[in-house]
């Protein structure tokens, strides 16, 4: 009995540890405006608006010129002007507020959105910076609701498929993984290169298969993680994913999976991605060491 009970306490350990460290990752330096490693694939995770839709005031386009090159302190003093100048310019709170958003200064940036969205009501861009900067303030119902009008007001908006999935992930509450699911399904309709997509549908994939049928594969895991990386083949994650995955199914580090984490390793340190490498490693160690222990209580 006690054999019993150690067998299945570290079958436990296998599959909570490993969930803890490639989630911990996920959730921490994964999220949505982290700006870390999964944000460096072929996609952008932030859509710029479209420049043709509103008029630019001068003071708007040279503070854009500003804010295009990083200088977003001095491209908010060029929007500062334009509001003085025009105090219903919708368009120059709108960028003023993106300039913030980028600033990290999220509490003033949604004030900024909010005041585009009064002055606009139809600014769809408006609500879905919005959404980004309540998803960076972990509020995910606030978000998910601003995502939900930039996709009414414009159904093509794949960015705001794809940030909606990522907060119903991060809510977790009843029914949010289907709903996760279906979003990052229509992200990828709308835009079947959006690496993010695939990468956050194939983890979403992977979880929910473990916790109901353990034993078995799915092979639209794979998928996910093999279009990604054909998409973006210097993206570390993607080959993260792959690799531990592989391992998983399989039972043990056999050469495809142990290939897909040194190409992880190698793109992480070529990429001078200190935490992601860290995070690999020692997720791997921790793995094979889970593995040595199992074995040997099965003797």
């Amino acid at each position: 009995m006690k054999r019993f009970l150690s067998l299945l306490l570290i079958l436990f350990c296998i599959f909570g540890v490993t969930f803890l460290c490639i989630y911990g990752y996920y959730y921490k330096n994964v999220s949505d405006m982290s700006f870390g490693a999964f944000l460096r694939s072929a996609v952008p995770t932030v859509r710029e608006p479209d420049d043709g839709l509103y008029f630019y005031s001068e003071k708007v386009l040279q503070g854009n010129e500003k804010a295009e090159r990083g200088e977003y302190a001095a491209a908010i003093l060029d929007f500062d002007a334009a509001i003085v100048a025009n105090p219903k310019d919708a368009v120059a709170y709108f960028y003023r507020g993106q300039a913030k958003f980028h600033q990290d200064r999220f509490f003033t940036a949604i004030s900024d959105f909010h005041t585009a969205i009064r002055l606009n009501p139809d600014y769809s861009e408006a609500y879905y910076y919005r959404g980004l900067s309540h998803r960076n303030l972990n509020q995910m119902n606030d978000a998910i609701e601003d995502y939900s009008h930039a996709i009414r007001m414009d159904p093509k908006h794949a960015f705001a498929y794809y940030h909606r999935g990522r907060a119903y992930v991060h809510r977790d509450s009843i029914g949010d993984t289907k709903k996760a699911m279906s979003d990052f399904g229509a992200c990828i309709k709308l835009d079947p290169e959006f690496v993010n997509a695939y990468l956050s549908r194939g983890k979403l994939r992977e979880n929910e298969y473990r916790l109901h049928y353990a034993d078995k594969i799915d092979p639209s895991v794979l998928a996910d993680y093999n279009t990604a990386i054909r998409l973006a083949p210097d993206n570390a994650i993607a080959y993260y994913y792959r690799g531990m995955y592989r391992e998983w199914v399989v039972g043990e580090w056999q050469l495809e999976a142990t290939e897909d984490i040194q190409t992880a390793l190698k793109l992480a340190e070529q990429a001078g991605d200190v935490a992601l490498k860290k995070e690999i490693e020692a997720a791997v160690e921790l793995r094979t060491e889970l593995r040595k222990e199992f074995k040997r209580f099965q003797r």
